[in-house]
């Protein structure tokens, strides 16, 4: 999965994937992957998730079965994408 992140990241490509979240609801979605985030031990995707119309984040070891669609898409800012990610990572 992560390697298949990677490239879409680099390529500016939409993804899609199954994702299992903390309380282990799955659903897939169509993400534009923007930014790549650690917050150690796990690695974040913040991306633009286009079937809630918002930015969200995702662990990435909670993704699987990543396919890039190949569909393009444009640079958003970050704090566009941000607004929950104090539930995340906590302030400084």
């Amino acid at each position: 999965a992560a390697q298949a992140l990677q490239d879409a990241f680099v390529s500016r490509s939409v993804v899609r994937f199954d994702y299992r979240d903390e309380r282990q609801h799955a659903s897939t979605r169509h993400v534009e992957p923007q930014y790549l985030l650690l917050n150690h031990p796990a690695w974040y995707l913040l991306g633009y998730d286009r079937g809630r119309s918002a930015g969200r984040t995702f662990r990435i070891d909670r993704i699987g079965n990543v396919s890039v669609t190949g569909e393009r898409f444009g640079s958003r800012s970050a704090a566009s994408l941000s607004a929950h990610l104090d539930e995340v990572f906590e302030p400084l």
